[in-house]
């Protein structure tokens, strides 16, 4: 069990740093909240499909369309715990230490697979509504008046301003004055 542990401690700190402490930010700014959830939920997705070729990986002989399916229902609710807990990424890395703890410890039967997969509809509801009312973020509003830059322009300049001592302000890179 400790080996669990400590390996779903590197798990999740790594993919939630990437996932939701880098990327979501700038695509909530680009596209909003949970269009970005979406595009973040396939590329996770994306992100484990070599796990499916893997003998004794915990993925391998499942459905990636399945898979596909929880992962993206897990941004969508991930999205939504970022947002409303103020960019903190202590409860997206709670729920997906837990989510994958769950799957370990209770390797439940292939039987109630459905009912698995249908328990996930009303609390993405639930996620979709928080995210539409107020779970947009901090920024979300900041997605107007880009100055005349492109989104893409927008995405690639902010890793750079925060690097070089600049700010990202309204969804763009600006110069510290």
């Amino acid at each position: 069990m400790i080996p669990l542990f400590a390996a779903q401690i590197w798990v999740v700190v790594g993919e939630e740093f990437g996932l939701r402490g880098f990327a979501l930010p700038r695509l909530q700014r680009l596209i909003g909240s949970l269009p970005a959830a979406l595009v973040i939920g396939v590329l996770w997705a994306a992100w484990h499909l070599p796990m499916f070729f893997v003998p004794g990986a915990p993925q391998h002989g499942q459905s990636f369309w399945e898979f596909c399916y929880v992962i993206t229902a897990w941004s969508i609710i991930m999205t939504a715990l970022y947002n409303i807990a103020g960019a903190s990424l202590i409860p997206t890395m709670l729920f997906h230490a837990a989510s994958n703890g769950w799957g370990f410890v209770f390797n439940l039967p292939a039987a109630t697979r459905p009912i698995e997969l249908a328990l996930y509809l009303p609390v993405v509801a639930v996620a979709v509504v928080a995210l539409r009312t107020r779970g947009r973020g901090r920024n979300a509003s900041s997605r107007r008046g880009t100055r005349g830059a492109s989104r893409i322009e927008q995405f690639a300049k902010a890793p750079k301003a925060m690097f070089e001592g600049g700010r990202v302000e309204g969804g763009h890179a600006a110069d510290e004055p």
